[in-house]
């Protein structure tokens, strides 16, 4: 059984939000293995709203390969930095991801915060 990591995709996210999220699950599974200890192969989605691609603040171009519209199970949704945003967007995000049966990461670039909602 796969561990599945959902990383949402926005226009003006960091992009180093979302990628460094993926390289270290991916690292993690790598130290996992390399040490012979038991853990579920990563499964990473990367999600936009409609399914069509988002430009970060950096002017990067990333494709998702899903839409939040899609059925799909995620074991944690993780929400990317926003340049210049430090209002978190907590009333929104909970709605999106009503019935969603996940742990939900939110990042923020200054001052370095993480939320963790559990539904």
């Amino acid at each position: 059984m796969a561990f599945n990591l959902t990383l949402m995709l926005c226009d003006n996210m960091l992009v180093s939000s979302s990628t460094l999220a993926a390289e270290i699950f991916y690292f993690a599974e790598a130290m996992a293995r390399a040490n012979k200890n038991p853990m579920p192969e990563v499964e990473i989605r990367r999600v936009s709203p409609n399914g069509l691609p988002v430009r970060t603040s950096a002017g990067f171009e990333l494709t998702p390969t899903h839409s939040i519209n899609e059925d799909f199970s995620s074991d944690l949704v993780h929400i990317p930095a926003l340049w210049r945003n430090h209002a978190l967007p907590s009333k929104s995000i909970r709605r999106t991801f009503h019935g969603f049966n996940s742990n939900i990461i939110v990042t923020a670039p200054s001052p370095p915060l993480v939320l963790v909602f559990v539904f």
